[in-house]
């Protein structure tokens, strides 16, 4: 649970409590990623991993809050 709760928080980049097809497609990504690797998911969202139509929140990253 722990796992889909972070990676939505970090995929959920607008903050809108509900994801687009972009952070969707993110959440899909972490979550097949650490599932696969079993690695941590990363604290901060990277930037190559900001979906495109938010190039608003670049330089910055997104941070999760538990």
């Amino acid at each position: 649970r722990e796992v889909l709760r972070d990676a939505w928080a970090l995929a959920d980049t607008g903050k809108a409590g509900a994801l687009d097809v972009e952070e969707y497609t993110l959440f899909c990504h972490l979550v097949s990623r650490q599932r696969a690797t079993g690695v941590p998911l990363p604290a901060r969202l990277p930037y190559d991993l900001v979906p495109p139509g938010r190039g608003a929140l670049a330089p910055q990253t997104v941070e999760v809050e538990v």
